[in-house]
């Protein structure tokens, strides 16, 4: 006999204050974003999920180009990207360009 799931359908179209905050992540979207490399004039797709910070894209930016996170600086659109809010917060969707530069 098998047992049903339990967990309840989330709706992810809801606000975060309506979603339980153990069903949020159920919400995350694996997005692929370009990063264009200024001085190395590479280009390089990293995936984050939707609603990471620019810190975590950042070490995710590192590790596949081969350096430390704290040695580079993100940027949309001139705006230098601070590592504590969220790509969502920046408005940051799948396929969006953001330039990285060596600090």
């Amino acid at each position: 006999m098998r047992v049903a799931d339990a967990s309840p359908s989330v709706d992810c179209g809801q606000s975060d204050d309506e979603i339980p905050r153990t069903s949020r992540q159920d919400c995350m979207v694996r997005i692929s974003v370009r990063v264009d490399d200024r001085m190395q004039q590479n280009k390089t797709f990293v995936q984050v999920d939707d609603e990471d910070t620019i810190l975590v894209m950042k070490k995710a930016v590192a590790t596949k180009i081969g350096t430390r996170a704290e040695k580079i600086r993100l940027q949309k659109a001139g705006e230098i990207l601070q590592n504590h809010l969220t790509l969502q917060d920046y408005e940051i969707h799948d396929k969006t360009n953001v330039e990285l530069y060596y600090q």
